[in-house]
């Protein structure tokens, strides 16, 4: 049986409490043909030390100094030999057999560097039994489909970085990792990787367990947008990812570009909104968003919150989030 090389890339940055965990289920992986690189990103804590206890034939330790998670992921690749590379954050896992699920779709398909993989994820805390929330994405995007119908989903599939698994040659065509970018980096990166494949397949039981401690900022952990201190520089960088969005959708004469597009801008505008003004002003000035913006939001907001948008508006829903906040 043909069996490629899988490049799994972790960067580390005062990783001590979870790197031995996620190494260890990365030499775990039941596919055989793997390379582990590890890139530690000027940590101050033992991260370097445990990496460097696993260092051999099948883990290669890189050292930088710190630059941040994409610029780490860009050296990673650099050193990687794999035909496949499966991204890892140094405090997620995998179950045993994700990689070999998802090559094994690989190998079946006539063009399989011409595709990307995809896979399901579930956000837990400190232990595989302290899970958060359902298994995902859910939805359409349980689906394979083409690169752009995928695109056209956005952010209703959401995929977490681990989830996928990438044909070299689509990373060469789509280009680095932002490395000016703090947040929604991964979700900008895939953007341009996806654009670059013909299909994106899902592989049911390919499961990445994504750790979301309570202070992780994410896009998806809404509540920080309000507390953090450095909340608007963040949002700032999210902006960046629906930049590329727009500018890889804007050649696609689709009628669900624009509605897509105004999607997105609203949903943005809703995050920066009392949160940053630079931001929000960008977002709600986009020639797509229609008229009836609550009316967008309230297909998001579902549930209570999403009430109280039809009747009050969502600038009016917002304030008193904020305010619930802050109490």
């Amino acid at each position: 049986m043909n069996s490629p090389l899988v490049s799994i890339i972790i960067p580390v940055y005062n990783g001590e409490q979870f790197l031995a965990a996620a190494i260890e289920n990365a030499l775990q992986q039941s596919w055989p043909n793997k390379q582990i690189i590890i890139v530690d990103d000027g940590s101050s804590d033992k991260s370097l030390l445990i990496a460097k206890g696993y260092e051999g034939e099948y883990v290669t330790v890189v050292t930088t100094t710190n630059g941040g998670a994409a610029r780490a992921r860009n050296i990673g690749f650099g050193h990687a030999t794999g035909d496949y590379i499966q991204y890892m954050d140094a405090d997620d896992l995998m179950v045993e057999n994700k990689i070999e699920l998802q090559m094994s779709r690989f190998l079946q398909d006539p063009h399989p560097t011409s595709i990307i993989c995809a896979g399901q994820w579930l956000r837990f805390n400190t232990t595989l039994q302290d899970t958060i929330g359902g298994i995902g994405p859910g939805g359409p995007a349980e689906n394979d489909m083409d690169s752009l119908d995928w695109l056209l989903l956005r952010p209703f599939n959401l995929m977490t970085i681990h989830a996928w698994l990438t044909p070299r040659l689509l990373i060469e065509k789509a280009g680095p990792w932002n490395e000016s970018m703090t947040l929604d980096d991964d979700g900008e990166f895939f953007i341009r990787v996806v654009a670059m494949a013909q299909r994106v397949i899902f592989c049911s039981g390919a499961i990445t367990y994504y750790r979301t401690l309570p202070d992780k900022i994410t896009l998806s952990n809404y509540a920080n947008f309000g507390t953090a201190p450095d909340n608007c520089e963040k949002l700032k960088s999210a902006y960046k990812s629906l930049e590329t969005f727009r500018r890889i959708l804007t050649p696609v004469r689709k009628p669900d570009v624009r509605r897509t597009l105004a999607r997105n801008f609203l949903y943005m505008a809703f995050d920066s909104y009392l949160a940053c003004n630079e931001v929000y002003r960008h977002c709600i000035k986009q020639p797509e968003i229609p008229f009836f913006q609550r009316f967008i939001i309230f297909q998001w907001m579902r549930g209570k919150f999403g009430l109280l948008t039809l009747l009050l508006g969502w600038r009016t829903t917002k304030r008193m989030l904020v305010a619930m906040r802050k109490n």
